[in-house]
């Protein structure tokens, strides 16, 4: 009897416990619901066989709007217009939030953005959608190259209702929730959609400085002439001589050039210079390069490439007819690499009398490895991988080195002090003579039955060049 009776007490004993522990829980789940009644919340999840993002899903039919939401809708006007956009609250400042299509349309966004190293990057996507709703995605990914003292860093962030086209977004660091203040809002952007089965496009980040106006021209002209659809160049308009910037504006009414501002965060109390070769230079150029992988999407080909720097084919008429060449004896092919030719202009002219600078030097380097540049198929590189010289494919895809009796880069400018002891010497680079350039722009016709090089001497006149 005496242990039947201790049997009874114990499991009583244990009721009460199991009781205390379903309060426990019954008021966890209570806080837990309290705090998602103000915002919708879905943790996004990578597939483990790559094939994009999946979604576990927490639905609350009962989770009412955040605060002042419609406010925040109807109020669109006050988005955020500066060229960047500081989160509340910490040193992050979006740059710009770009879809993408990953398995299904716009089931993606890529957020590029500048963070202070003393931020961690433990960051959510906030979503603003024409509902009034404010729906929160945690990172599950985020791509950086360096970690100077501020530094470019891309999220992404899967879209909590694939296929819709929401109306703002913003990020939240770590323990805070999504601003309802429209200000720290970015207006999402797509991809630019082009024309024709084949399309190739340029990204020449910052367009700064004392940009040598009548090269610029020859180099646009070249592009347009070679099979180029578009070209996006970065301007912050305090840094740029008035002369180039009005031939960029002339060629962006022309629907040939997208000029996107830049500038940078922190610039008076980090101060560098653009296209400085130190770290935080080097990170910032990364950010007009996000921006390209992402808007550009769309493009058969897309390549980084300066004002300076000209793709040149042996053996094709132009660049357009180079690519799909190439594209089909490297059916594989996610990534094109094209070494680099030097001309140096401080080795001085070859060809006083002529009217281009991509003529008038005619003395060159070795193709040189160490400053390649890619031509990417945007849909077989992985997000977020991406730099001046360097790109990483998609699983299945490789990178291939063009040889260089096909095509290669021919890089006009002077001599780096870095190459050499003496840049006047010869000694340590192999001097080449090479006429290709001239010889080529000679050979290549326009649509108004000009040779190129006619074409281009005419167009520098237009400028006074």
């Amino acid at each position: 009897m005496g242990c039947i009776r201790m049997y009874r007490i114990c499991c009583q004993r244990l009721d009460n416990i199991k009781l205390l522990v379903y309060i426990g829980i019954t008021i966890v789940i209570f806080l837990l619901l309290y705090k998602h009644m103000r915002h919708q919340n879905l943790t996004s999840t990578a597939r483990a066989n790559g094939d994009g993002p999946s979604y576990d899903v927490e639905v609350d039919t009962g989770i009412p709007r955040v605060p002042h939401s419609t406010d925040m809708v109807d109020d669109l006007a006050n988005f955020k217009t500066s060229i960047y956009t500081q989160v509340e609250h910490t040193k992050l400042f979006i740059y710009a939030a770009i879809a993408r299509n990953m398995s299904t349309p716009w089931d993606e966004f890529g957020v590029t953005a500048w963070i202070h190293s003393g931020v961690e990057p433990n960051v959510s996507c906030c979503f603003l959608h024409s509902d009034g709703v404010v729906r929160t995605m945690n990172v599950w990914k985020y791509s950086t190259f360096m970690k100077p003292e501020i530094y470019v860093i891309r999220f992404q962030c899967a879209n909590p209702i694939p296929g819709s086209k929401p109306i703002g977004m913003t990020l939240a660091v770590s323990g805070l929730e999504c601003s309802p203040k429209m200000t720290t809002y970015v207006k999402p952007l797509y991809p630019l959609r082009p024309h024709g089965n084949v399309t190739i496009a340029l990204c020449t980040k910052q367009a700064y400085g004392n940009l040598n106006p009548s090269l610029v021209v020859e180099w646009l002209e070249y592009n347009i002439n070679m099979g180029v659809d578009k070209v996006i160049t970065f301007v912050d308009a305090s840094n740029l001589i008035q002369n180039t910037s009005q031939i960029l504006r002339y060629y962006e009414k022309r629907g040939f050039v997208d000029i996107i501002p830049y500038d940078i965060p922190m610039r008076d109390t980090i101060p560098r210079i653009p296209e400085s070769k130190i770290e935080l230079a080097f990170s910032d150029s990364l950010a007009a390069i996000h921006y390209c992988e992402d808007i550009l999407a769309g493009y058969s080909f897309v390549a980084v490439a300066d004002f300076d720097e000209f793709i040149f084919p042996r053996k094709h008429a132009d660049i357009k007819h180079l690519m799909v060449y190439l594209s089909k004896v490297y059916s594989d092919a996610g990534a094109f690499t094209f070494n680099s030719e030097i001309y140096v202009t401080s080795w001085g002219k070859m060809d006083e009398n002529s009217e281009l600078i991509i003529t008038q030097y005619s003395n060159r380097t070795e193709a040189m490895m160490d400053r390649v540049k890619n031509m990417l198929i945007p849909q077989r590189i992985e997000p977020g991988a991406v730099s001046t010289h360097t790109a990483r494919t998609n699983s299945g895809y490789r990178g291939i080195v063009i040889p260089e009796d096909l095509a290669v880069i021919k890089h006009y400018r002077k001599c780096n002090p870095k190459w050499t002891k003496n840049c006047f010497s010869f000694t340590d680079f192999q001097r080449i003579t090479d006429f290709s350039m001239s010889k080529k722009l000679t050979q290549v016709m326009t649509n108004n039955n000009v040779s190129l090089y006619d074409h281009i001497v005419q167009s520098k006149k237009l400028w006074n060049l």
